[in-house]
């Protein structure tokens, strides 16, 4: 190992690997989340997304070559929801739209399981979402109630209030 650099959410490393029998040396950047629990999700959106654009900044500095490779431990789960998640992104930035549903149904055919839980699937939509947003939001008005957001609000607890009712009939 050459270097290590723990943050917060994740650890970089590099390594020199060496082929005993030709002698062929390469260095190999290793990007591993911590932040992540194994049929969980992250705690915010916001640590993922940046996750990627470090990892998407690596592939497209370095081109072919070097291969990218994702894995957790079964390599459905967690591996399935960070694929879809740069995937969906790339797909969005270039056609300003994205099929979530249709691209993890696509990965299922060739591996099953990708994007494990229903939780990966809900925080895969909702980094979409966040990555949607304008990146500098003024703290001071984030809980004001604008003509714009009272919809949302009402939308929200309407939903809200339909799932206690389902839940206390059940």
């Amino acid at each position: 190992m050459r270097s290590e650099q723990q943050e917060t959410n994740w650890t970089l490393r590099e390594f020199n690997l060496k082929d005993r029998k030709t002698s062929e040396e390469r260095t190999v950047e290793h990007f591993h989340f911590t932040a992540w629990p194994d049929h969980g999700v992250p705690e915010c959106t916001e640590v993922l997304i940046q996750f990627r654009g470090l990892v998407r900044q690596h592939i497209e500095r370095e081109g072919g070559k070097a291969p990218t490779v994702v894995h957790c431990s079964a390599g459905v789960g967690r591996t399935g929801t960070i694929i879809s998640l740069d995937v969906l992104l790339q797909q969005l930035e270039k056609e300003q739209a994205v099929g979530i549903n249709a691209f993890v149904h696509k990965m299922r055919l060739s591996r099953p399981y990708m994007v494990q839980t229903e939780s990966q699937y809900v925080f895969l939509h909702q980094c979409i979402m966040d990555s949607l947003q304008p990146k500098d939001t003024n703290e001071e008005n984030i809980y004001e109630n604008t003509y714009e957001n009272a919809d949302m609000i009402y939308v929200n607890a309407t939903a809200l209030q339909e799932l206690r009712r389902q839940n206390a009939n059940a």
